[in-house]
């Protein structure tokens, strides 16, 4: 079986899994031990979070699944892509954090009406996106190697049991809407530090090996 053949299998199956564990997850899990007012906190923020995040890449990934392929016989060019693509990131997240603080104002005026509660949480939103933006730029790394199933089980699997921990983790411990954001900003730290230190793990191990081969027999 070709390893592409392979990855979408997995792929699909670990999706599969995903959404069903997502539908039991808002069906069963949170209505059992989240109040209304909670579910709509969390929803909203991991929501909004994930629309500022392709904001933030300002098409980081796209760019390197683009010219990855061109550059891939050139180690000291794919050093330097991916150099560019994090400093893109940094850009648009440094750029469009100041645009969100200068239109602030606007976003509460509006927050008002349709969600009173949720302006003391705006400022946070920003940084759950970058977050995630770090996430999704890491999959594209994996991605371009056909080392998508670690990136499938965070994003599909873990995240997902995560965050019914953290419901469990509201209704015993009576956690307020401070300490619950702040947990879902430490969920998905957990899930890109995670992809940080694979993709950092497995560059490692690339390098060896490189190194190695550029070893003449004795």
């Amino acid at each position: 079986m070709g390893i592409i053949k392979k990855q979408s299998i997995n792929s699909s199956l670990v999706q599969g899994a995903g959404i069903v564990f997502s539908v039991i997850q808002l069906l069963i899990i949170f209505p059992a031990f989240l109040s209304k007012g909670e579910i709509g906190i969390i929803r909203l923020f991991i929501d909004l979070s994930f629309i500022t995040a392709p904001l933030f890449l300002m098409g980081a990934s796209a760019i390197y699944l683009k010219y990855y392929y061109q550059f891939k016989d050139s180690e000291a060019q794919t050093n330097s892509l991916k150099l560019i693509v994090i400093l893109l990131n940094l850009v648009g997240f440094i750029s469009f954090t100041l645009l969100l603080w200068l239109l602030n104002p606007f976003f509460e005026d509006w927050m008002k009406v349709k969600s009173p509660e949720f302006i003391p949480y705006l400022k946070f939103v920003p940084i759950l996106g970058f977050l995630v933006s770090i996430f999704q730029l890491l999959r594209g790394f994996h991605q371009v190697s056909y080392r998508l199933q670690l990136a499938n089980f965070l994003e599909y699997i873990l995240g997902r049991v995560l965050l019914a921990g953290l419901a469990v983790a509201v209704f015993y411990t009576d956690l307020n809407y401070n300490q619950i954001i702040a947990s879902i900003i430490g969920c998905y730290a957990i899930l890109a530090a995670i992809q940080v230190i694979a993709y950092l793990k497995v560059d490692t191990i690339n390098i060896n090996r490189s190194w190695r081969n550029e070893i003449p027999d004795p």
